[in-house]
């Protein structure tokens, strides 16, 4: 007879998808070891390295994964969108080498943590000799600084705006300097003048310059200066030279001309030295464009003797950047008297016609003496009235400065005239019991004077300048003897 056994079986499947996985849970209990190398730790300045670097990280770990890791770096360069380097890796058994090349200037902070397949992670990081692993700036060179807006040698005649833009990874000093030359060569700085913006941060300085108004002063050579230096010792600098030319040529006179074209000045008696007139302009002149004219008495004159030079090859007019243009005027134009008008036209090659005829540049030459063309009452010696009236007349082509009547030692002088041409007045002697001596002085506004002590002095009439004029008869028989008596 048969005997049934029942029995139950049971069936354990396991499904291993990662056998490693589970040893390494069973068996893996030591943390990765981490050192890293950097091949370049010559630091100029703090952390700043004029060469790239690269690090070297070696991690010695049976269960590692690429995809473990969970170091990051973070970079600053120039371009915003500059990406930081990658970590390449290498593997060799248990040792896994990871190679870092930080070769673009910027700044680079540098962070590293890893973990096995465990969960381990790494302890310290063993970094030997290396100077400054996480945080350092690369720094091998610099770039120029940036100007837009403005080109070098450009002239201007409307709006003008630029900026400067100064960037480095360890900028340290900048310096962006605008100055004006003056027609004359004098360089003044007017940075504040036109700054319209600015900001700056710890790797970049960032200026605008404007509002360059429409004004004659504004017009001229400006230098827009710019340095910089970071903390590695790298400088850079650019120079632009531009122009503002609006309103064409300045004219500059010599100080005698200058002399001449104050009120006082306009009347010479002789003119020696040659007269210089010197025009600047931020352009050059077109070729043929400049017009002399001289008249005398207002008629032109046919022959003038003149020199003109220039000093404008390569825009360079006594150091200044004007083009300048010098008129020599001989004296020789001047030597008849008369009234000379000079005048200066010009054109430059933007167009601008510029002259000399709003300064008003006009003089006389006298050398003629004012005449006293008449002069009544002083007929006689003596005077047979209580108080003797005198009347003169005096005239000059150009016109009278100054009279001065001296009536025995007291001067009066008149210097107010309705015309100075031709002028009249008259002056009273009083009784005295002695000759009282007469003085006329006439001058003209060149200096010529004509005067009545003067020894070359020749009267076309009749004229006494010793009179008496007694309060009676008795009297000037008096005065006569005393005057006998005192000879």
């Amino acid at each position: 007879m048969r005997k049934l056994v029942l029995f139950t079986v049971t069936v354990i499947c396991m499904f291993f998808l990662n056998p490693q996985e589970v040893m390494a849970k069973v068996l893996d209990t030591t943390p990765p070891q981490v050192s890293i190398a950097f091949d370049n730790n010559q630091a100029e300045r703090g952390n700043c390295f004029t060469k790239p670097r690269t690090a070297v990280i070696t991690v010695k770990e049976e269960n590692f994964d690429e995809a473990l890791v969970e170091g990051s770096i973070s970079f600053l360069g120039a371009d915003e969108q500059s990406a930081p380097p990658e970590i390449k890796w290498q593997h060799e058994g248990d040792y896994h080498y990871g190679t870092i090349v930080f070769s673009d200037d910027g700044t680079y902070e540098f962070r590293f943590f890893v973990r096995d397949l465990l969960g381990n992670g790494c302890g310290d990081i063993f970094y030997g000799n290396s100077v400054c692993p996480n945080r350092f700036i690369i720094d091998t060179g610099m770039k120029e600084p940036g100007i837009t807006g403005i080109e070098d040698q450009g002239v201007y005649v409307d709006e003008v705006a630029f900026t400067v833009e100064c960037f480095d990874p360890d900028l340290t000093e900048t310096d962006i300097t605008l100055y004006r030359k003056d027609e004359e060569g004098n360089r003044r700085e007017v940075s504040s003048d036109f700054l319209l913006d600015e900001s700056s941060s710890d790797q970049s300085v960032s200026m605008t310059f404007g509002n360059f108004k429409r004004l004659p002063e504004n017009d001229g050579v400006y230098d827009l200066d710019v340095s910089m230096r970071d903390a590695a010792g790298h400088r850079k600098s650019k120079s632009v030279r531009f122009r503002i030319n609006r309103f064409g040529s300045r004219f500059i006179y010599d100080d005698i001309l200058q002399r001449m074209l104050t009120e006082q000045g306009r009347y010479v008696t002789e003119l020696n030295e040659d007269l210089i007139i010197h025009e600047y302009n931020p352009s050059m002149l077109l070729t043929g464009s400049v017009s002399l004219r001289i008249t005398k008495d207002g008629r032109p004159m046919d022959a003038v003797e003149c020199t003109v030079s220039s000093d404008a090859q390569n825009g360079n007019a006594d150091g200044a950047g004007w083009y300048g243009y010098h008129y020599r005027i001989a004296s020789s134009n001047f030597k008849k008297d008369g009234l000379y008008k000079i005048e200066i036209s010009t054109e430059d090659i933007l167009g601008h016609i510029s002259d000399t005829s709003s300064f008003g540049i006009f003089f006389w030459v006298d050398r003629t003496p004012p005449e006293i063309i008449r002069v009544t009452g002083l007929e006689k010696g003596t005077i047979d009235k209580n108080c003797a009236k005198v009347c003169y007349k005096a005239g000059d082509t150009v016109g009278i400065a100054s009279v001065e009547i001296t009536v025995d030692g007291k001067t009066k002088k008149i210097i107010d005239f309705t015309d100075p041409t031709l002028t009249s007045g008259e002056f009273e002697i009083k009784e005295n019991t002695r000759r009282q001596h007469i003085r006329i002085v006439v001058r003209d506004l060149a200096g010529n004077v004509t005067d009545t002590d003067a020894k070359n002095y020749h009267a076309t009439f009749a004229f006494h300048p010793n009179v008496m004029v007694p309060q009676n008869r008795a009297l000037q028989v008096v005065g006569e003897l005393l005057t006998c008596f005192r000879r």
